[in-house]
Parts: structure tokens; C-alpha cells; sequence
């Protein structure tokens, strides 16, 4: 009798562990206030202390956003909900120039929302 309901306690406590990232996410660290914290001569460790971590995506909901091209130089590019920050480094490491690009408001719905994060998360899990 005990064997059934510890195996149901652990799948429970699975699936929980699983899916508080999808219904509970952190919220994103690239907003545009973290941005404007960032200034020339900062090098590639301070800027991703400031924006969360290293170059990536770290949108906890769908937004649009346009991503430009290069002009000839490399971007690191970090995605938020409110917008896409991009920072140039020169050779040494340092930033050189950097630009944020607002994302376009949007309030999607509930279910749109968890389905984009379930996807998100499932993408994560699995590699793709």
C-alpha cells in the first residue's frame, strides 16, 4: 500500500519540479534600465553580471522584437521582454558602443503565454 503512493508522491514531485520554471519563471534581467548601467571601457564580465549571464535569450514571455543587422560589427545580443540589448567589444574585451532596441508591446494571453514557456522549456530539456 505504501509502495503506490510514494511512486505517486515522486511523479507529483516531478512533474512540479518540471514545470515551475514553465508557470513561475525569474523575471527577465534585461530590461532597460540594466541597459543603461552599461558603459564604454565596462568589460564582458561586468556587462553580463548586469544583464543576467552571457549572451542569450531570457524572455519569460513572447514578444516581437526586431534584430538589425551588424553594420560590420560583432554584436553580443541578450534578450528581454522588454527589448534586445546589443553590446560591440573591442579585441581587449571591453565595450566599445552598445544600443538597445525597444520590443514592441504586447500582452499576450494566458494560454498563448504558457504554451510559448512549455515549448520554451521542452526546447531547453531536449536540445533543440
Amino acid at each position: 500500500m505504501r509502495k503506490p503512493l510514494l511512486a505517486g508522491v515522486a511523479v507529483f514531485l516531478v512533474l512540479v519540479g518540471t514545470l515551475f520554471p514553465v508557470l513561475l519563471p525569474r523575471p527577465s534581467p534585461v530590461t532597460f534600465t540594466n541597459y543603461e548601467r552599461i558603459s564604454t571601457g565596462m568589460t564582458r564580465a561586468e556587462v553580463e553580471q548586469i544583464l543576467g549571464g552571457p549572451p542569450g535569450d531570457y524572455r519569460t514571455r513572447p514578444v516581437l522584437t526586431l534584430l538589425p543587422s551588424g553594420g560590420g560589427l560583432r554584436w553580443a545580443v541578450w534578450q528581454g521582454n522588454e527589448g534586445t540589448a546589443e553590446v560591440s567589444f573591442d579585441r581587449s574585451g571591453s565595450v566599445i558602443l552598445r544600443r538597445f532596441l525597444t520590443a514592441e508591446p504586447r500582452q499576450p494571453g494566458l494560454i498563448e503565454t504558457l504554451h510559448w514557456r512549455l515549448e520554451r522549456h521542452w526546447n531547453r530539456l531536449w536540445g533543440r
